[in-house]
C-alpha cells in the first residue's frame, strides 16, 4: 500500500472512532442506540459518513422530531434521516 492510501485509511479510520464516540455520549440511551443502530447503514460511503457527521452537530430534540414525523426534515439530510427512521422501523417517508 503506498503513503497516499494509508493516510487516506488512517483519516477515515479516526473519522469513524469520532463518529462513534459521539453516537455513544449523547443525552439519552435511546438516542446512542437509534444513532448507533443508524451508523451501521453508512457502510464505506464517505459522503454518507459526512452527512452523518453534519447529523450529530444538531440536538437530540431536533434529530427526534425529525426521526418521528413531528417535523420535517431539513432535505439535505435526506439520506441519514432514512437511516434513522428504517432503524425505528417507521415509514421512510416524510409526515
Amino acid at each position: 500500500m503506498n503513503r497516499v492510501t494509508e493516510d487516506s485509511d488512517d483519516s477515515r479510520t479516526i473519522r469513524w472512532k469520532r463518529v462513534r464516540i459521539r453516537c455513544r455520549h449523547r443525552g439519552t440511551r435511546e438516542m446512542c442506540m437509534l444513532l448507533q443502530g443508524a451508523l451501521g447503514g453508512v457502510g464505506h460511503d464517505d459522503r454518507l459518513l459526512e452527512e452523518f457527521e453534519r447529523v450529530l452537530r444538531e440536538a437530540d430534540q431536533d434529530i427526534l422530531d425529525w426521526v418521528f414525523g413531528r417535523s420535517p426534515w431539513p432535505a439535505h439530510y435526506h439520506h441519514v434521516m432514512s437511516l434513522l427512521r428504517r432503524e425505528k422501523t417507521l415509514p421512510a417517508s416524510q409526515s
